[in-house]
C-alpha cells in the first residue's frame, strides 16, 4: 500500500517515545486499509467487521482527533489494497467479500465528494496481494490468493483510462508477501506463502517496469510471510518478523542490498511478531508495533536503528493489536488504528510520538499591559514549529475559561486579536494553537493582563477670575478623583504670574501680579507605571483684572527763595489698591490742580508712597525751577490758592487715580 504525504496532527500528544489515545473509529475493523489523503485526513476503508467484510469507510480528522463516516464502497471487502493515485483519488482493488468470494473488482474514492465509483476490474480476482505505485503513475498488482491458491500473476492499472492489463508473471506464486519500490524504479517482491497453505518462502524477485518482466534475486536468509518490508534512506530494504511456516513466529530481521542484490542478517527484534506494522520515521529509524507474537496480540513496540543495526524497545501501545494499520503523518507521529485485540476486533486508535515528531511552541504577548478598562488591548500569539514551513491555522484566545475570540496565523506564524471588553482586574490569558495538517496543537503559558479602572477626575467647568495683587485660591476639581492608581499628581503650565498649583490637591493659589487672560491646561497623572499610567487633562482660562487703585496726596509746604525757584517740602502721595495694599514701583505725576504745570514725578516706594525729592536735598525737599520770574510767580500763586494734584495714570495692571492736597505757605 502506497501512502501520500499530507498533514496530520492530533489534539492530544504523548511524551516522546510514547503512545496516546485519540478518537475511536465509528466501526471496529481489522485487515482494513488506511490512506493519508492530500487534505490531511486519513481514509480507512473496508476490513473485517463483526465477522464479515464491510463496505464502510471513515475519515480521521487530525485537528479534531475524531472520526466521521464517509461514503461506503460499492462492494464490501477485506484483505484488499488501497493506493493513493497522483490525482489524489484512492484506488481500492480486490480482496475478500462475503463468504469466500474473492474479488477482481476495483473502485475509486474521490476525497472532494466523499464518494466511490467503480473502475475497471482486475484480470484476476485476488486477496492478500500487493499494490505498488510505479514512477510512471501505473499501479502494479502482484500475486495474492485466488480461488485456487497463491498466484504468480501480475497486472497493471492505468489511471488515465481506468483499465487493467496483464504484465509478466512472477517466477514464484506468492501471497502475504511484500512489494517494495526501490530507488532505481524496480519492485522487490519478497517472501510470502507460495502454496496457499501457510508455508513460507525465502525467495525474492525483481520487477522491471520497462521490460515488464520479473527476474530472480538473492533469497532471504529466512523464509517468512505476513512480515514487513521497509525501504530505508540508504536504499536498502529491511525485512522483519513474520511467520516462517507452520505458525512459527520469528524475531529475525534482514537487509536487502539492491546494488549487491543480496540479503544479509541484521539484529533480531526484541519480540517475535507477525501481522505487525513497520513505519519509517523521519529520523531514518523504523517503528515496529503490535502484531501476533504466537501467543496473541501484543502492545509492544520497538525501533530499528539502521546505523547501529540494532533494535531497542520503545513505549508500548495502549491496546494490544494485530492486523491493524499504521500511518506515518508528516508531523512525525504515527496513527495506529483498529485491528484485532485479544478480546476481539477494536475500533480504538492511538498516536505514537517519536523524538523527531513535529512540535510547536506558542508564546503570547499583550500590548499594552497594564491597560485601562475599555482600552484596546492587542494579544499576539507566535507559533513556532520545529521544521518548515511555518505553522498555519487558528489560535483561540481565552480569558480564564471564557473564549475571547480566534485569529488566523499569518505567514510569519503570528495571530493577533484585539479587544476592548476587559474589565478592571487581573485576567489570566492563554493562546491555544489548534494545529494544522503538519503541526500539533500547543498552548501558551498564562499571561496575566492587568486592567485598571479609567482615571476619573471631577473637573470644575471653569475657574473664576482674579485681580492683580489680590489673593487667589480656587480648586480645579469638585471632589475626589477615582480610578487609575492613587495617589494623583496635578500639574499646570502657563498659569498667570504669581499663581501656582498644589500638586496633591489641584488647588490654584497665590497673588496675581499681571493682568490679562491666561489659557492653560491642568493635567492629573496617576501613580501607574509604563502603559498602566493614566492622565487626565482639562483646559482652563483665568482673567486677571487690573487692580483698582486709590491715591492719597499729602499736604506740602512751600517757601519762595528767589524769582525763579520754589522750594517745596512734603509733596507726596500714597498709592494703594482698593483693599489698602501698597502699590510700589509706579510713577506718580505732581502738577498744579488745573494740570497746566507739571511740578515733579516720583515712583512709589515699598509703602506705596511717591515723594518729590531733588538730588542732593533732604528727603521730601524738592526745588522747582522755572523762568522767567513772572511766570514762576504765577505758578507759585496757583499752588498757593489751589494746592497741587497727584496723578497715577492707568497701566495694564492698575487703574488710574488722582488726588489733591494743599500747599502751606511759610
Amino acid at each position: 500500500m502506497v501512502l501520500a504525504l499530507a498533514g496530520l496532527v492530533g489534539p492530544a500528544h504523548a511524551a516522546i517515545g510514547a503512545w496516546s489515545v485519540t478518537g475511536t473509529m465509528t466501526t471496529g475493523r481489522e485487515v482494513q486499509t488506511a490512506t493519508l489523503l492530500p487534505n490531511g485526513k486519513v481514509l480507512v476503508a473496508g476490513g473485517a467487521a463483526n465477522g464479515s467484510a464491510t463496505a464502510s469507510a471513515e475519515l480521521y480528522d487530525p485537528v479534531a482527533g475524531t472520526w466521521a463516516a464517509t461514503g461506503s464502497m460499492t462492494t464490501p471487502r477485506e484483505q484488499h489494497t488501497a493506493t493513493l493515485l497522483p490525482n489524489g483519488t484512492v484506488l481500492v482493488a480486490g480482496g475478500l467479500t462475503s463468504g469466500t468470494v474473492v474479488l477482481a473488482s476495483a473502485e475509486l474514492y474521490d476525497p472532494a465528494t466523499g464518494t466511490w465509483t467503480a473502475t475497471g476490474s482486475m484480470t484476476t480476482a485476488r486477496l492478500n496481494h500487493t499494490a505498488t505505485l510505479l514512477p510512471n503513475g501505473a499501479v502494479l498488482i502482484a500475486g495474492g490468493d485466488t480461488v485456487g491458491g497463491a498466484t504468480a500473476s501480475a497486472e497493471l492499472y492505468d489511471p488515465t483510462n481506468g483499465t487493467w492489463t496483464e504484465t509478466g508473471s512472477m517466477i514464484t506464486p506468492r501471497e502475504e508477501h511484500t512489494a517494495t519500490l526501490l530507488p532505481n524504479g524496480t519492485v522487490l517482491a519478497a517472501g510470502g506463502d507460495n502454496s496457499g497453505g501457510g508455508a513460507a518462502t525465502a525467495s525474492a524477485e525483481l520487477y522491471d517496469p520497462v521490460a515488464r518482466a520479473w527476474t530472480a534475486t538473492d533469497s532471504m536468509t529466512t523464509p517468512r510471510r505476513i512480515h514487513t518490508a521497509t525501504l530505508l534512506p540508504n536504499g536498502t530494504v529491511l525485512a522483519a518478523g513474520g511467520d516462517t511456516g507452520g505458525g512459527a513466529v520469528t524475531a529475525s530481521a534482514e537487509l536487502y542490498d539492491p546494488v549487491a542484490r543480496a540479503w544479509t542478517a541484521t539484529d533480531s527484534m526484541t519480540t517475535p511478531r507477525q501481522v505487525h506494522t513497520a513505519t519509517l520515521l523521519p529520523d531514518g529509524t523504523v517503528l515496529v508495533a503490535g502484531g501476533n507474537t504466537g501467543g496473541g496480540a501484543t502492545a509492544s513496540a520497538e525501533l530499528y536503528d539502521p546505523a547501529a543495526r540494532t533494535w531497542t524497545a520503545t513505549g508500548s501501545m495502549t491496546t494490544p493489536r494485530l492486523n491493524h494499520t499504521a500511518t506515518l503523518l508528516p508531523n512525525g507521529t504515527v496513527l495506529a488504528a483498529g485491528g484485532l485485540t485479544n478480546s476481539g476486533i477494536t475500533a480504538s486508535a492511538e498516536l505514537y510520538t517519536p523524538a523527531t515528531a513535529k512540535a510547536t511552541t506558542t508564546t503570547l504577548t499583550a500590548s499594552p499591559n497594564p491597560s485601562v478598562a475599555g482600552q484596546d488591548v492587542t494579544f499576539t500569539a507566535t507559533v513556532t514549529g520545529n521544521a518548515t514551513p511555518n505553522p498555519t491555522g487558528t489560535v483561540t484566545f481565552t480569558d480564564n475559561t471564557t473564549t475571547l475570540g480566534t485569529a488566523t496565523l499569518n505567514s510569519q506564524g503570528q495571530a493577533t486579536f484585539t479587544t476592548s471588553a476587559l474589565t478592571a482586574g487581573s485576567h489570566p490569558i492563554t493562546a491555544a494553537y489548534g494545529g494544522d495538517t503538519i503541526y500539533p496543537a500547543s498552548t501558551s503559558t498564562v499571561l496575566t493582563q492587568s486592567v485598571v479602572s479609567p482615571l476619573t477626575v471631577p473637573w470644575v467647568a471653569s475657574l473664576p477670575g482674579g485681580t492683580v495683587v489680590s489673593t487667589y485660591n480656587t480648586p480645579t476639581t469638585s471632589g475626589t478623583s477615582t480610578g487609575g492608581t492613587a495617589p494623583y499628581t496635578f500639574a499646570a503650565t502657563g498659569l498667570p504670574p504669581g499663581l501656582m498649583i498644589d500638586p496633591s490637591s489641584g488647588v490654584i493659589s497665590g497673588t496675581p501680579t499681571t493682568a490679562g487672560t491666561f489659557t492653560f491646561t491642568v493635567q492629573v497623572t496617576d501613580s501607574g507605571t509604563g502603559t498602566g499610567q493614566q492622565t487626565s487633562s482639562q483646559p482652563y482660562s483665568i482673567t486677571i483684572a487690573p487692580a483698582t487703585t486709590h491715591l492719597a496726596a499729602h499736604n506740602a509746604t512751600q517757601v519762595r527763595t528767589n524769582g525763579t525757584t520754589l522750594t517745596i517740602t512734603g509733596m507726596s502721595a500714597t498709592l494703594t489698591t482698593s483693599s489698602g495694599t501698597p502699590v510700589m514701583g509706579q510713577q506718580v505725576v505732581f502738577t498744579t490742580v488745573d494740570g497746566t504745570t507739571q511740578v515733579c514725578t516720583a515712583f512709589t516706594d515699598t509703602h506705596g508712597t511717591a515723594t518729590c525729592t531733588s538730588p542732593g536735598q533732604p528727603t521730601a525737599t524738592f526745588i522747582y525751577t522755572h523762568s522767567p520770574a513772572n511766570q514762576m510767580s504765577a505758578i507759585a500763586n496757583n499752588l498757593k490758592r489751589n494746592g497741587y494734584k497727584a496723578t497715577y495714570t492707568t497701566t495694564p495692571n492698575y487703574t488710574g487715580s488722582t488726588a489733591t492736597a494743599t500747599i502751606i505757605q511759610k
